[in-house]
């Protein structure tokens, strides 16, 4: 659900907003996606518990890929650094957010996840020479969230 709460979060900032638009993807990236775009995906959901039971605290590990495709003229590249910086910009050194998540059920269940974003790892940049031709830019990040 981390995963899915920090897509969210990343299309509704502006600053990604004016670079990807809606082009936010959760785990599969879609073979026909335009670009710039972006793709969060859950590496670590860790549960921790203490002598008294579980925690309410969970810290993930999320890894939000942002990707550019060389173009006529298009400078992959810089359209996927732009975007990381975008990312990192939007998730580092807030203060914790909330974000509300449907089951999409009927009637639908919302839940309210509080997240903070504690530490980045940013990854160097990757091209893959294959047909595609695109620049990736990963970052890790280690959230915890709390259920509300």
């Amino acid at each position: 659900m981390v995963e899915i709460a920090v897509c969210d979060y990343l299309l509704a900032n502006a600053g990604v907003i004016a670079i990807v638009g809606t082009r936010g993807y959760v785990q599969n990236l879609p073979q026909s996606a335009d670009f710039p775009a972006f793709r969060v995906q859950l590496v670590d959901d860790i549960e921790t518990s203490h002598l008294r039971g579980g925690s309410a605290l969970r810290p993930a590990r999320v890894q939000v890929d942002a990707i550019g495709e060389e173009d006529d003229g298009v400078d992959a590249y810089m359209q996927a650094t732009k975007l990381a910086a975008a990312i990192g910009a939007a998730l580092m050194n807030q203060p914790p957010f909330v974000v509300s998540l449907s089951d999409g059920g009927s009637p639908a269940v919302v839940t309210d996840l509080e997240l903070k974003v504690v530490e980045r790892i940013a990854n160097p940049p990757m091209f893959d020479p294959t047909e595609l031709a695109q620049f990736k830019v990963g970052q890790d990040f280690i959230i915890w969230a709390t259920v509300l």
